[in-house]
């Protein structure tokens, strides 16, 4: 399932580089709940068609997939050290922290106020996986 949320996001960046009135973060937020619903979906229905052993492969690859996508956030590979982990979050929220942005309009504040949170809940979530 991973993969497939990975060519999602893939795809949506070639559209919003094709499209220069929209940005990727537009493309990816506006069906993102739907379908990483649908990818859940998904998942479960694999995992209860294939028993307890695929339901214990499922758990271990959603938690590939939700480490992968924390990287994915932070624009970073999944072999990055602890310490390039915390200098792309500290990066990341200077740019994006609503706080940065309070001059701007409406929608680039909402924008941003997403962005950071995303950014937090994947830096939290390495963080804990790592333990640092």
């Amino acid at each position: 399932m991973g993969q497939l949320w990975n060519r999602v996001k893939l795809f949506a960046r070639s559209q919003s580089a094709l499209n220069d009135s929209s940005s990727f973060e537009q493309l990816i937020d506006d069906e993102d709940d739907e379908l990483r619903m649908a990818i859940d979906a998904a998942a479960h229905q694999s995992s209860t068609a294939h028993g307890n052993k695929a339901k214990r492969n499922v758990s271990s690859q959603t938690t590939q997939t939700e480490m992968q996508k924390s990287f994915v956030v932070l624009g970073l590979p999944t072999t990055a050290t602890n310490e390039e982990v915390k200098a792309a979050y500290r990066r990341l929220m200077k740019e994006f922290h609503p706080d940065a942005v309070a001059k701007e309009t409406v929608k680039v504040q909402d924008i941003a106020k997403k962005r950071s949170q995303e950014i937090n809940i994947a830096y939290q979530y390495i963080k804990k996986i790592r333990k640092f």
